[in-house]
């Protein structure tokens, strides 16, 4: 219904239209989010959730998630072999975590470590970000002002970038100002900050303090400023 009526207003929903719509479509996935929860309780000695939380699991809630699967007994099928690892990832980046270590090539294809950088008297902003995201190149004048402002008190920013093309990730660096380390596979979603990180979305941050624990995570614009302020100030 959406699609037919931005057709007809030339790809824009009017106001009025757009409400009605967001409030029914919230309230379908209310609905169908109580019929999952409600299947998972009545077939837990068969493999019908397995099925469903591999495909519904961010939408039943992560922390609902891992507390069914501690009484699930196909907890360890093949289908919930991505569910399961990405909730070992939610806990490696959770506030109060000490990080994670992971090797990536900077722009010079030198290997460098996260640890190369965390736990040497720094605050460290791990910065999660792509040339081709929209949102990322927004949110990048935050993250250059953040650093010619808390750089020399003690930050130091860490790009880890989705791009897969190294050409357009290394001018994206220099066109914007990006000063920081720099680190990618160059393989876009298919990298290891998936696996070791959950990172399924950018931009996105993790603030690691000085001896290594994660202090934030997803902080941005106001925010991010904030949160550093606090600690460097």
């Amino acid at each position: 219904e959406a699609k037919a009526i931005a057709q007809k207003n030339n790809g824009k929903i009017p106001d009025e239209q757009l409400k009605r719509l967001q409030d029914e479509f919230d309230k379908a996935l209310h609905s169908q989010t109580e019929a999952i929860r409600t299947a998972l309780q009545e077939n837990k000695d068969n493999l019908i959730p397995a099925s469903m939380i591999a495909f519904y699991s961010e939408n039943i809630g992560m922390d609902k998630v891992e507390e069914y699967l501690k009484e699930y007994a196909y907890k360890d099928n093949g289908i919930l072999k991505n569910v399961n690892n990405y909730i070992q990832a939610l806990k490696r980046k959770a506030v109060g975590a000490m990080f994670t270590d992971f090797t990536m090539n900077d722009m010079q294809g030198t290997p460098r470590k996260l640890s190369d950088y965390v736990g040497k008297g720094d605050y460290v902003l791990v910065d999660f970000w792509a040339s081709w995201c929209g949102p990322c190149r927004a949110e990048m004048p935050n993250v250059v002002s953040l650093y010619e402002k808390y750089h020399k008190k003690g930050l130091e920013i860490v790009g880890i970038s989705f791009d897969e093309d190294e050409t357009t990730w290394k001018n994206a660096v220099k066109t914007m100002n990006m000063t920081w380390p720099q680190a990618s596979e160059l393989r876009s979603w298919d990298n290891i900050m998936t696996q070791k990180y959950g990172v399924t979305s950018i931009p996105y941050t993790i603030l690691i303090d000085s001896n290594g624990t994660i202090i934030g995570q997803q902080l941005r614009g106001e925010e991010l400023e904030n949160t550093v302020k606090q600690y460097l100030e």
